[in-house]
């Protein structure tokens, strides 16, 4: 997991041999990094929640009937 977001640079380096010889190949690159999204996590909590509530109401209603 990255701890910082922004873009960064680095250099891809690519050394093979062929029938010409020995070739470096080097290519600037760039990987951008964004910040995690907390809504998938905060759906989630609520759907336990939801679901916690649920169950809880039941089974109190099923109990006050016993």
């Amino acid at each position: 997991m990255p701890t910082r977001r922004g873009e960064f640079g680095y250099t891809l380096v690519v050394r093979y041999t062929d029938d010409y010889g020995e070739h470096t190949v080097r290519q600037a690159l760039q990987v951008v990094v964004a910040g995690q999204n907390p809504v998938p996590m905060i759906a989630v909590a609520a759907a336990v929640l939801i679901v916690a509530a649920a169950a809880a109401l039941y089974w109190y209603r099923r109990r006050k009937g016993e």
